[in-house]
Formats: C-alpha cells, structure tokens, sequence
C-alpha cells in the first residue's frame, strides 16, 4: 500500500529544542533497526547556527494556493515575514502555485465533477487504498468512539472495497508523474531568482485558519500538497491574534468554491482571539 509514507513530526517549543531531539534520535543509529531509514549525518551547526548555509537565501512567496484564501491574520502575517527575510538581506520571489487542485483530488477525490471537493461527501483515494480497514481495525481496538471530525473523513468511505492492485498501481503512476511536474516546476524558479538557482525554500500557510472550532477542518491542502510530494516541512509560531487591536485592509473577492465559501463565512476576530498564529517553510528533498 504505497500511498502517502506518514511520519511523526516533532513538536518543540524552540528551534534549539528539535536540534536536541534530533541528536538524540539519531544517536541510536536506526538505519541498523529498520531498513526504511538511511544515515544522513546530522548537521546541528547548521541547525543551532546556520553554519553552511548561504548568505543570502530565496524564499519563495505562496501566500494563496489557488482554492481556499487564508483568514486575514495569516495573510496579514505572511506579508510581515515576507518584509523581514527582505530585510534580513534574503530574496523572496512570488511563486505560482502548481495545481494543488489537483494535488487534493488525487489524494481525496471529490464524489463530484465540480472541480472542488463538497463539503458533505468525497472519496479518499491514496489516504484510504485499503477502504480504511485499517483505521477500523485499529479503532476497534481501542474501543472508544471516533471524534466527529475523523468519522467524517472516514465516513466516506466506510464499505468502500479496497482498491485493486490496478487502480493502486495507476494512482501511485498518477503520483509519480505529479511529483515529477513538482519538481520541474519549482526547478523553473531558477529562471527569476538572483542566484540563477532554483529557491532554497517556500513560505506559505499552515492552513487558511488559525485553530478552528471543533470539528470545522475542511481544507488541510496548505500541508498536505507537501505530504504529496514527500517535501519536508517546518512549522514555526509568529505570534497571536489580539482580537481587540487587529485591523486588516486585505479586501477578499467572490469565494471560488464552496470550500472556501464555507472558510471564508467562519472568519471572526472573536471567534479566534488569542489564537496562535503559524506559518509554514517547505523545501524540495532534491535542495535540502
């Protein structure tokens, strides 16, 4: 079932913090435990430092993916970080984004030819090639209840078959050829930044909210676009929503989608006063 490799992301407080966590994983040398893993030395003078790095790094710019806007705060943020790598001496680029459409149907797959996926009923394709079973299995065990954003998702496709060794073998195809136009096209880049090389690394959203009311997550393609690709990526805090002084002058035209349409009608200052505000670093494998 070669879909999306899942990972667990650490959680830290502090970029020193993660340096720690990932000297000490690695000193247990897992490549001699588990065939999956390979040494790749781990480098915590350029994670404490920036020791290696370039003096000037190019960033590129996606405040919008293309399907579902952000909430103000995060734009709001976006551009503010955007102005201190510019000030910190570093080039930010705008990058266009590559069909992330399209990234989210063939990882979900809406249940309609819309061209967006409806809130009340979608299929999972390379989340769920085995129609969930092992979800099910696993929360049989545990014997509680889902939470009602998961049943949601599994809902979907709860007495949905497996896929057939065919249609795995022509999503994983299907993926593939995506990854490939990924590359090629962040590759491109390369033709409008200073350095003539392609950028080190992407800015963008977590996701188009900060933390949502209780079971209202509907778009999660600002990460999983990346999860697609097999990128790393990084979280980092830039600060919290002061409901009381925030002002915002960011006009947003027709929603494009119902998704978005039903994001866009969550947005209150008071709803998520006090909220974290994140954003998000991604970076090919082939220029990390």
């Amino acid at each position: 079932m070669d879909n999306i490799v899942g990972c667990v992301g650490p959680l830290a407080t502090s970029a020193r913090d993660l340096n720690l966590f990932c000297s000490v994983m690695l000193q247990y040398e897992a490549w001699f435990v588990e065939h999956q893993n390979l040494y790749i030395e781990w480098r915590s003078a350029l994670a404490e430092r920036g020791d290696g790095l370039p003096q000037k790094l190019v960033f590129g710019y996606l405040p919008d993916d293309g399907v579902v806007s952000p909430h103000p705060p995060i734009l709001e943020e976006m551009e503010r970080t955007k102005r201190a790598l510019i000030a910190a001496g570093h080039d930010v680029i705008d990058y266009e984004p590559m069909d992330h459409q399209a990234a989210w149907d063939l990882i979900v797959s809406p249940a309609n030819t819309s061209g967006f996926v409806r809130l009340t009923s979608f299929q999972l394709k390379l989340y769920f090639l085995d129609g969930g079973e092992e979800y099910f299995d696993t929360m049989a065990e545990s014997g509680e209840p889902a939470v009602p954003s998961f049943e949601w998702i599994v809902s979907n496709v709860r007495g949905r078959p497996p896929y057939t060794v065919a249609e795995t073998f022509k999503l994983n195809g299907e993926r593939e050829a995506f990854r490939a136009r990924a590359l090629a096209h962040w590759n491109a880049t390369a033709l409008k930044t200073s350095t003539k090389k392609p950028v080190d690394a992407i800015l963008t959203p977590v996701a188009p909210t900060l933390a949502p009311p209780h079971d209202s997550v509907r778009w999660w393609g600002y990460s999983s676009y990346w999860n697609l690709l097999d990128y790393p990526a990084a979280v980092f805090p830039v600060g919290r929503l002061d409901a009381a002084s925030f002002q915002s002058d960011i006009e947003h035209p027709q929603p494009r989608n119902e998704t978005e349409q039903f994001i866009r009608a969550q947005w209150d200052p008071l709803v998520y006063d006090n909220s974290p505000i994140a954003l998000q670093v991604s970076s090919s494998v082939a220029h990390y």
